[in-house]
């Protein structure tokens, strides 16, 4: 295969200024969810952070749920974009013509980020779970294949988001895609 196909060639397609697009009251609602829960997680994890910290007792959970909070910030940024440029919010009939390849561009970021969230929570579940103790030896054993398949998984979804379509630039530009 030619790897042309594969990787896209620049960022998103150009798009109008995201300030200058009006924001009406459905919109601002969804922003508002978006942006309020990751500073609750903000203010949640660091409240456990400075517990465990002070109780010397951080361990690997606490560093997945770490990183699955780095990933959830990271989204907030992509989704944002794409609620804006794809006027989620809107009334249909408000809706200005418009070209909806950039949004989805900011739309194929958000799934690039959306698993590793799921799957580091996941394993910061499974891993407080082995923390805990006392456990049998068989439900030590099935918190480790449940991890192991939570880790493939996640492998396996990343992948399957990441290659959904090829070229790459069909995600966001569906005149790009070719047939099956």
């Amino acid at each position: 295969m030619d790897s042309s196909l594969l990787w896209a060639r620049g960022g998103p397609p150009p798009y109008p200024d995201v300030s200058k697009i009006p924001t009406p009251p459905l919109q601002e609602k969804g922003l508002v969810v978006m942006f309020l829960f990751p500073c609750l997680a903000i203010i949640i994890v660091g409240m456990r952070m400075y517990i465990r910290i002070t109780m010397r007792l951080v361990g690997l959970d606490d560093y997945l749920v770490l990183a699955a909070l780095l990933f959830a910030l990271l989204m907030v940024g992509p989704l944002f974009m794409f609620m804006k440029l794809n006027y989620w919010g809107w009334h249909k009939k408000d809706v200005p013509d418009f070209d909806p390849r950039a949004g989805y561009w900011w739309n194929f970021l958000v799934q690039m980020f959306y698993n590793p969230v799921l799957a580091l929570v996941k394993a910061s579940i499974l891993v407080f779970l082995l923390r805990l103790g006392g456990h049998k030896q068989s439900v030590r054993y099935a918190i480790h294949a449940l991890n192991i398949f939570n880790a493939l998984h996640a492998v396996a979804i990343f992948f399957t988001a990441l290659f959904q379509c090829i070229p790459l630039a069909a995600n966001w530009d569906f005149f790009t895609a070719r047939g099956p």
